[in-house]
């Protein structure tokens, strides 16, 4: 099977947002940032995969990352990008960018890191 696009990766995280929260601003306002972050996450990753239907999981070189949404980031959540450990179910090893606004997700797109 072909990794998804990065437009094919949003699509599902906004449809994802919009199905599950449908009146949850909350987590819908991030919407607007999550192409941004899939072309940015494109321009690192060497594979992306999704992981459960929130979460996306790719991999840069040896290591390998997750994006989530974190209700505890910012004033009102956000998108979470961590370092995860190789094995299924290992722990959290680090937190490596925290986007709590558009402006944020802007400057991922133009310098994606991890």
């Amino acid at each position: 099977m072909p990794e998804p696009s990065p437009e094919r990766v949003a699509d599902h995280f906004v449809t994802y947002l919009f199905t599950k929260y449908a009146g949850g601003m909350h987590v819908k306002r991030v919407a607007s940032w999550i192409g941004l972050l899939a072309i940015g996450i494109s321009k690192l990753k060497d594979r992306w995969w999704f992981n459960r239907e929130r979460q996306l999981v790719f991999e840069v070189g040896t290591r390998r990352y997750k994006a989530r949404y974190e209700h505890t980031l910012g004033p009102r959540g956000g998108i979470e990008i961590v370092e995860i450990g190789k094995s299924p179910g290992s722990p959290d090893v680090r937190p490596v960018h925290a986007i709590i606004s558009l402006a944020d997700a802007v400057k991922f797109y133009d310098h994606p890191t991890v």
